[in-house]
This record gives C-alpha cells, structure tokens and sequence, in this order.
C-alpha cells in the first residue's frame, strides 16, 4: 500500500511539473515572443513579404536595420496620433492587399524561391501610397506577370539606391526626383513643364507605350523604366510669411531644401541658398526652421507633419513647380519583355485612376491651407523663366533633350496656339 502512495505522488509531482513548463512555455509566446509590429521593425528591421501564397514553399526574410547616417536632425516618421487624424486620404486603401504570413527558420530568414529583389522607397515606411502600390504591384505580378518579385522596404532613398547600383536589387521604386540621372524619364519632374494632371495623363501613357521609339524616352545602357505613375503637384511651402506674390521674388534670400541638382539650380536662379538634404530629412528641417522653404505634394503634409512648420506664419505658393511621379526602375535586362510590357501597362490600367481620385481629393483638401495667389498678369513671365531654366539644365546634361521635347509636343497637342509651337526650342 505504501509502495502504490509514493508511485501517485511522484506521478502527480511530475504531471504538476508538466503544467508548470507548459505554462511557461506558453507565458513566453504570449507576453515575451508576440512583440508588435512597431516593437519588432524597431529590434530587428522591417518585414519583408517574399512571396504570396501559392509559392511560400519556405521561410521569408526580412531586411537588415538599415544604415542611419549620423546627423542630428532625426527622419520625420507618423506619429499614432498623426495616423489616427489626418483627415485626406494618406494610403492606398483601394490597392491594399492581406500580407503572406512570415516564418522564421532556425537560421534566420532566408529566400528560397523569389525571382526578383524590388526595393521600394517610401518615406511613410509600411504606411504610405507609394509601399502599398507596390504591394498591389507585387500581388499582381504573381497571377498576371509571370514572376515572383520580393519586396524590398527602404526608408533611406541613397540605400535603395546603392543596392540597386550594387546588384542587390533587380529594380527598384522611388521618385523622379530621386531617380535623376538614372533613366530619361526622371525629366518628368523639369520645373513648369507639365502644367495640369490632363498632360501628366496623356505623357505616362507615351512613356508605356510598346512602340519602339518610346524605348528611348525610358531607357538607357544600364537602366530601363518599366513602371510610372504620377502623384500629384508639386508646390514650393515656406514656414516663413511670404512677401511677395510672384515666382521671382518668392525665393531671394531664403534656404530652399533641395534633394537633386536640378532644385540646387533652381534654388541659386531665384536668389535663394540650396541647403542639399536627403529626401527623409528635409521635412525634419524645414519644421525646426533649419530651412525656409522645401518642395512638397499635398499628400506628405499631414503624414510628416509639415503642418508644424507651416503654423503659425508659413504658407504655400499655390503654382504647382511640377508634376511628381514616382517611376519603377530595372536593371537592363533583369526582366523580360513580356513582363515589363505587363508592367507598364498595370500601372495605366490600374493604379492610374486610382491615383487621379486620389489627387483630386488632395487638392480639394488644399484649398483649406494657407495659401499665396500668384498675379494674374504672371502667367506669361512665370512660364518664360521655368522654361529657361529648364534649357539651363538641359545644357548642363540634367535634363534629358528628348523627354522635354516629348512634353513640349504635349503641351501644343493641349494647346497648338502656343509660341513654343511655332517655334520651339525644347
């Protein structure tokens, strides 16, 4: 009898000893393993979506933390309470798509079966337009494009653009104003040379045509274009109040924030001082007053906050500089003909009219800022100066001859009763 009361105790030692580890085992799932999503970017760098479902036949990877240049004026990122209360459409809602679900190997994360590496630029991180286009992008490519691209994310543009240079990117996603130089097409961003969303429309569609000699307005020896869509107006914002009513006098004496070369240019034929910043951090300048002055489209003030350095004096000159685009960038020959025509024309047929709606809300939503009219009479010297500057920077090699000439045609297609049609010099 004594022999059969120790053989209970010690089986209810070790089944109590059983519950005890499976209650730590799963304490340690719930509280210390299922970190957030924002706890999780900030540890081990944001998530990447590898495939979609059918083809995660294995483990995915996620990007090392990015490379953080030391500077003392930090990113601007959303806040939860900016995400919670902006009040014009930041995402593309009508493009957003359920995330494949990420696994981790013992080893980490790895890629077994991608065919392609995009990186995707977006200030926003996870939360912008430009990430979920390409999310929409990549959901389609699996059914119609024949291919299997893994995205990418990048909050640093120069990043993106090292490892698209590098070879570790097969394409890579960010805008014409970071994308000069690169592809003809980043022209599309030549100040005051698409004047309405009409012209922008009738471009994108020449710029993804199949004909051949659209080949040269995309191309050149290393890169190719296969992806455009544009985002909307581009506008000149200040956090200082405005003395001036026209283009000429705007800008004398103050600190512009300029991303390329062509702004540096523009900035020095205004009579302002060019302050080159990184695209992520300039709206962190221009709202602790670093700067005067940045480019911006309506869609980045409330995300990054630039409502901070508008208020309480600031105000926005209400000519759109230009048309901003975003374009998807391939090495030559990294995808086939098939799937960059595929490519093109996804971003017509599908993401074009999104994006228009989209603007045309952004727009309505700016009549609510703060805003500085131009003179009625300045149309006609406005236009003059932007198109000599665009000519300076066509001689200097900025502006590529054959993508201004392409939009010159468009504008007298709009409009043949214009001077520059009869006689032209772009």
């Amino acid at each position: 009898m004594t022999k059969i009361t120790k053989r209970w105790r010690y089986l209810g030692i070790f089944i109590a000893a059983l519950l005890t580890s499976a209650a730590l085992h799963w304490g340690w799932h719930l509280f210390g393993e299922n970190k957030s999503a924002s706890e999780h970017v900030a540890q081990n760098g944001p998530v990447v979506s590898v495939c979609l479902p059918p083809f995660c036949d294995g483990p995915q990877a996620v990007t090392p933390p990015e490379r953080t240049p030391p500077t003392t004026v930090v990113p601007v990122t959303p806040s939860e309470a900016a995400r919670r209360h902006v009040v014009m459409p930041t995402n593309f809602e009508a493009l957003q798509y359920p995330r494949a679900e990420v696994q981790q190997g013992s080893t980490g994360f790895t890629n077994t079966n991608s065919t392609h590496q995009v990186c995707a630029f977006d200030l926003l991180h996870r939360y912008g337009t430009p990430y979920a286009i390409m999310q929409a992008w990549q959901q389609e490519a699996l059914v119609e494009g024949s291919m299997r691209p893994a995205l990418k994310m990048y909050v640093r543009a120069q990043t993106a653009l090292e490892d698209l240079n590098a070879g570790v990117c097969h394409a890579v996603w960010l805008p014409s104003e970071l994308a000069e130089g690169i592809v003809p097409s980043a022209t599309l961003q030549a100040f005051g040379a698409i004047p309405t969303a009409e012209h922008a429309r009738v471009l994108a569609q020449a710029l993804s045509s199949a004909a051949p000699n659209a080949e040269k307005w995309r191309n050149n020896d290393d890169y190719e274009q296969m992806g455009l869509v544009f985002t909307g107006p581009a506008y000149l914002i200040f956090n200082k109040p405005l003395n001036a009513d026209s283009l000429p006098n705007l800008l004398v004496g103050r600190r512009l924030a300029t991303v390329n070369k062509a702004q540096a240019y523009f900035a020095r034929a205004m009579g302002a001082l060019p302050v080159p910043v990184d695209a992520e951090y300039g709206p962190g300048k221009f709202n602790n007053g670093s700067v005067d002055g940045m480019f911006a489209t309506v869609n980045m003030i409330a995300p990054l906050e630039l409502n901070r350095g508008l208020s309480p004096e600031g105000a926005i000159f209400s000519v759109p500089m230009y048309q901003s685009s975003y374009q998807l960038i391939a090495h030559k020959g990294a995808f086939t003909t098939e799937q960059k025509e595929w490519s093109r024309q996804y971003f017509i047929d599908e993401v074009a009219p999104k994006m228009e709606k989209i603007i045309a809300q952004e727009q309505k939503w700016l009549e609510s800022l703060p805003l500085v009219m131009p003179r009625a009479n300045d149309i006609a010297s406005r236009e003059e100066l932007l198109q000599g500057i665009r000519l300076e920077l066509k001689e200097e090699g900025v502006y590529n001859a054959d993508i201004l000439t392409l939009i010159r045609k468009v504008r007298c297609k709009f409009d043949s009763s214009r001077r520059e049609c009869v006689s032209p010099v772009e």
